[in-house]
C-alpha cells in the first residue's frame, strides 16, 4: 500500500500478538451498510471493563503456574525457529516470554491454575507468527511463518505434565 512500510524486526518483536479478524459474514456486512447513514454517524461505545478489572486480571494471570517442563518446551520451540534454512530471524527471548504469558492467559480463561502444552500450542501462531523473519527464497518454496511453526510443533517433543 502506498505510504506504508514494513516494520523493522525489532519493532515487530514488541507486538504481543497478531490476530486476523477476517471479513464479516455477508449478513453482517449488510447490517454494516444498513447502519451507515453519514460519515458523521455517531458511534456510541460503552466500556465493557474498567482499569481496576484489567489490573486484577493481570495479577490473576501472574498466579498461573508454568512448570519448568512447559518453560523448556517454550524455549525448545523458540530455539527450533532459529536454525531453519527458510528463517532469517527466529523467535527471540522476548517472543518466548510473550508465548509463556499468552499460554498462562489461555490457561486462566480455561479455568485452570496451570499451563498445559496445549495452551502453548494454541498460542504459538498468534504470538510467534509475526516474529519470524523469512528469507527471500522461502517464498519460492511457498514457506510461510504458519508452515514453519506447524513444522516446529510437529518436531519438538511435547512434555508430559502432571
Amino acid at each position: 500500500t502506498a505510504g506504508t512500510y514494513p516494520l523493522p524486526e525489532a519493532q515487530l518483536d514488541r507486538f504481543f500478538m497478531r490476530i486476523s479478524m477476517g471479513y464479516p459474514s455477508r449478513e453482517e456486512e449488510v447490517r454494516i451498510l444498513a447502519g451507515y447513514h453519514t460519515r458523521q454517524t455517531a458511534v456510541k461505545l460503552e466500556a465493557v471493563v474498567d482499569a481496576q478489572a484489567i489490573c486484577a486480571l493481570q495479577r490473576q494471570v501472574e498466579t498461573i503456574l508454568c512448570a519448568p517442563a512447559v518453560m523448556d518446551y517454550i524455549v525448545a520451540i523458540a530455539e527450533a525457529t532459529r536454525s531453519l534454512a527458510d528463517v532469517l530471524v527466529g523467535v527471540s527471548p522476548r517472543g518466548s516470554l510473550a508465548l509463556m504469558q499468552a499460554a498462562r492467559g489461555c490457561a486462566m480463561l480455561a479455568g485452570r491454575t496451570y499451563v498445559l502444552p496445549d495452551d502453548v500450542q494454541r498460542m504459538v501462531y498468534p504470538v510467534l507468527g509475526h516474529r519470524l523473519i523469512m528469507r527471500t527464497r522461502a517464498g519460492l518454496y511457498k514457506q510461510t511463518p504458519a508452515n514453519i511453526l506447524q513444522a516446529v510443533l510437529s518436531t519438538v517433543p511435547v512434555p508430559s505434565v502432571q
